[in-house]
This record gives C-alpha cells, sequence and structure tokens, in this order.
C-alpha cells in the first residue's frame, strides 16, 4: 500500500482547545468511512452520500456532508457551476452540504453512477467499487459526516465544495493517526470504527473551515467574527464555556476593548449583539444536550448557563415554541 500521508513532522493542535472544534462539537456529528474505490484510468462517477448509505453504521441523519480522501493517483472533481478541483494523493475533497458531484480521470467523460458499481460488504465489512478501463490507478476513501440536525450556520457557511492537503493541515498528527487507522480496518476488510471516523470527519471540517476563513472569501458574519483577532478571541473563550457567567463587560475585556468599541465591532462583524448572540449558542447547545437524553433539564439549563430551570424552559418554549421536555420526546419520535 502506498504510505500516505509521506512522513513529516506532527504539529498539535488539541481540537478540545480550538473554537471551531467547540462549535462543530455541539452539533452533534457521527461519522464513518464506506466506500474504498480502485478506479484505473478512464473512469468517471456520479457520487452523493445517500441515507441508505448510512444504514450499516445505524444513522438516519437528517444532514449529511460528504468527503473522500484520495490516497493514490489523482482525479477531477466537478460540481456544476463551479471551477473543477483537482485533487491528488494527500488531498481530502469536503462537500459540505452533500450536494452530488462527479469524480473522473478526465474532465468531460459520461459519468455512470457510483452505486451502480458499488459491491456491498458484508456485515460488519466496508463496501468496495473497481471501476475504470485499466489505466493509471486511483485510490479513493469515501466517507460522510452526519447529524440529526435539519440544518446548521457551520455547514451553511462553507462553500459547497473543498479541497485541503492533509500536509498541510494544523491538526496533521490526529488526521494521519486516524487516516492511517481507518485505513488498516478497511484492508482487513472491517468498518473503520465510527468514533474515530468521527473525530477524523470533524478535524477535516475544522481545517476546511481554517482555510476558507483564511481565504478572504468568508462573507458569513459568525465566520468573519472569528477572523478578527480581538472579537475572534472573545469569541473562542465563549465556546469553550457557554456556561460562564458572560456579560458584555466581560466579553469586551476578553477581547482587550473597550464595551461601546467591542459592541459595535461584534455587531457590525456577527450581525447580532454580543448577548444575543450568547443566547442563540446556548439555545443551540442545549438542543445538542437535550438530544442526548443523559441529563435532566435542570442539568441542562446549568450546562448553558442558567441559574434556574424555570428560567432556561421560558427561554427554549420562546425559542422553539415548546418546552425542553417536550422537545427531547419529539425528537426521539423522529429519530
Amino acid at each position: 500500500m502506498t504510505d500516505w500521508p509521506p512522513h513529516m513532522t506532527a504539529r498539535s493542535n488539541p481540537v478540545a482547545d480550538d473554537p471551531l472544534g467547540a462549535i462543530l462539537g455541539m452539533i452533534r456529528l457521527s461519522g464513518a468511512v464506506f466506500i474504498d474505490n480502485h478506479f484505473t484510468a478512464p473512469w468517471s462517477v456520479l457520487s452523493s452520500v445517500t441515507v441508505q448509505d448510512c444504514v450499516p453504521f445505524h444513522m438516519n441523519p437528517r444532514q449529511l456532508v460528504a468527503y473522500h480522501l484520495v490516497t493514490e493517483g489523482r482525479c477531477f472533481v466537478s460540481l456544476p457551476g463551479h471551477a473543477p478541483l483537482i485533487a491528488e494523493a494527500g488531498d481530502a475533497v469536503i462537500l459540505p452540504r452533500n450536494d452530488a458531484h462527479v469524480m473522473s480521470s478526465d474532465l468531460g467523460l459520461a459519468p455512470m453512477p457510483a452505486e451502480e458499481s458499488v459491491i456491498p460488504g458484508e456485515e460488519g465489512s466496508v463496501a468496495c467499487c473497481r471501476l475504470g478501463g485499466g489505466g493509471a490507478l486511483t485510490r479513493i476513501y469515501c466517507g460522510f459526516l452526519a447529524t440529526s440536525e435539519e440544518s446548521n450556520p457551520v455547514f451553511e457557511a462553507l462553500p459547497p465544495l473543498l479541497k485541503i492537503s492533509i500536509n498541510e493541515c494544523e491538526s496533521y498528527d490526529w488526521i494521519e493517526s486516524s487516516m492511517r487507522y481507518a485505513i488498516q480496518e478497511i484492508v482487513q476488510g472491517r468498518l473503520a470504527s465510527s468514533t474515530t471516523m468521527s473525530r477524523l470527519a470533524e478535524l477535516l471540517l475544522v481545517e476546511a473551515l481554517r482555510k476558507y476563513m483564511s481565504s478572504g472569501e468568508a462573507d458569513y458574519r459568525w465566520l468573519a467574527g472569528f477572523r478578527d483577532r480581538q472579537v475572534g478571541r472573545a469569541l473562542s473563550r465563549l465556546h469553550q464555556d457557554l456556561a460562564h457567567d458572560w456579560t458584555v463587560d466581560v466579553l469586551a475585556r476578553e477581547a482587550g476593548m473597550s464595551r461601546t468599541a467591542f459592541t459595535n465591532r461584534f455587531s457590525e462583524l456577527t450581525g447580532l449583539s454580543p448577548m444575543r448572540y450568547v443566547a442563540d449558542w446556548r439555545m443551540r447547545a442545549a438542543q445538542t444536550h437535550l438530544k442526548d437524553g443523559g441529563h435532566t433539564v435542570a442539568a441542562v439549563a446549568a450546562k448553558v448557563g442558567y441559574e434556574s430551570e424555570e428560567a432556561f424552559s421560558r427561554a427554549f418554549k420562546k425559542n422553539f415554541g415548546t418546552a425542553p421536555a417536550t422537545w427531547r420526546e419529539r425528537e426521539r419520535d423522529c429519530a
């Protein structure tokens, strides 16, 4: 097997201390690698993840992110309305909204539906795809990241097609070790660990967000806040501890700004007042904790910064039209 990614000095950047990782952690993500692809030129496939692909992993997602990890060779990835990308060994291609796309050895080839060439794996083993004309080999592992949320700002903030080079990622060491583990599992015919794959996919999304933010193209309001050095520092602290007793004064001190200057810049960048932003993300975190089912409503209230269950329940009902316990039961029925 190709030694992928090429050896380099590992770098450390714990996701637990990364505000983008903290945001992704609130979305309750699950992930898996589900197809081991061997393509030989010429080849072209039309691809997207389906709910059926999630069945072997006992998932019933409402939203999917597709990703492809190229470990050998190269390919084009095309999406209508966007310039094709060239992905080579060591690259990850991410489709935050799981748009249907074409992967091919050359542009202009007529694609065939990917599912027509997939050989389903036996229970507990990964599916395989063998396709092409016998030329140069491209090996791609296809995976997905799933969430039970109907929508979230992380996926909506990203463009529909992104490519990142694994060797350039700040979280290279975790991504490399997770991918090596997955490859070993797949080579032995086993499904890769869902927990490991969830972490891998989360790291890839964090890196995609980081790359997009640094590109200067990120015009989504909450991402713009993270790009600002001072406001981003306050946002980082906020997302690491939503239960803290945050006030505008406290957030302004974290940013190293006066209250007035901070409020004005925060509102300009995010489109929300500081405390409206805090309230919105506390409600989003509360949804995640309620879905987990391991906490009482009172415990969830404390986790997201409310001093009483009554105050939390009023705020939750104002946002979602129903009491927290009723909302949780409804979500369980829909799962």
